[in-house]
């Protein structure tokens, strides 16, 4: 199968908090597996959200639910480090 590209949301490779590293087109054959990297750019406004990564092929859409999960911990952190309330 090729995929043609990838997108977050339908926003491109980034997009809400998601950057997809390897968003160049591939071609994936039977029995092939392959890691693609996804680095997660909280902006610290939220606990959890959820998005959507779309894997776009010639004739299909493929969609993988992503759910992003802060601590809130370092929520915490953050919010004292900038002194912010929430």
């Amino acid at each position: 199968m090729k995929i043609k590209n990838i997108s977050v949301d339908h926003l491109g490779c980034e997009g809400k908090g998601i950057k997809i590293l390897q968003c160049d087109s591939f071609t994936l054959r039977p029995d092939e597996n392959i890691d693609i990297d996804i680095m997660i750019i909280p902006d610290f406004d939220f606990y959890s959200s959820e998005r959507v990564i779309y894997f776009n092929s010639e004739y299909q859409r493929i969609p993988l639910k992503v759910v992003v999960m802060i601590n809130k911990d370092i929520l915490s952190f953050k919010n004292k480090l900038f002194n912010l309330e929430y």
